[in-house]
């Protein structure tokens, strides 16, 4: 039976993860995504910085949260028009939206009374910043 330290099980495991992952670092990379309005699967999606930059000068994507604690989210689009709102909604759902900001990614899904039933968020460097 061969047996291997814990210590080598390691530096093993750091070995083909560098091997199959590779190391070269990129920094300074971005993505945009236009918005997204599918109102046959109920979804809207797309980043701040691609709204608001849309040649169509019409596209515009978001949620807010409001004191009385209703969530309501909109994504117009040249051809469509998404909007979905949220009564008491859980704390999750309100940090997703408060985590937003205004330059990250945003996906929202309604069902077919018009309710959000999901908002995902993302914010971080990947995504543009907003241009002045």
């Amino acid at each position: 039976m061969f047996l291997i330290s814990h210590r080598a099980m390691r530096v093993l495991l750091a070995t083909l993860l560098t091997a199959l992952c590779g190391s070269t670092a990129l920094a300074g990379g971005r993505e945009s995504s236009l918005p997204i309005v599918d109102t046959v699967a109920r979804y809207a999606s797309g980043d701040m910085q691609s709204a608001r930059q849309a040649m169509n000068n019409s596209s515009r994507l978001g949620c807010s949260v409001n004191s009385d604690n209703v969530i309501s989210c909109t994504a117009y689009h040249p051809l469509s028009i998404a909007t979905c709102t949220k009564f008491f909604p859980s704390q999750a759902m309100v940090n997703a939206v408060l985590n937003l900001g205004s330059d990250g990614y945003l996906y929202f899904a309604w069902n077919s009374s018009g309710t959000c039933t999901q908002i995902i968020t993302d914010k971080g460097s990947k995504w543009a910043p907003k241009t002045q």
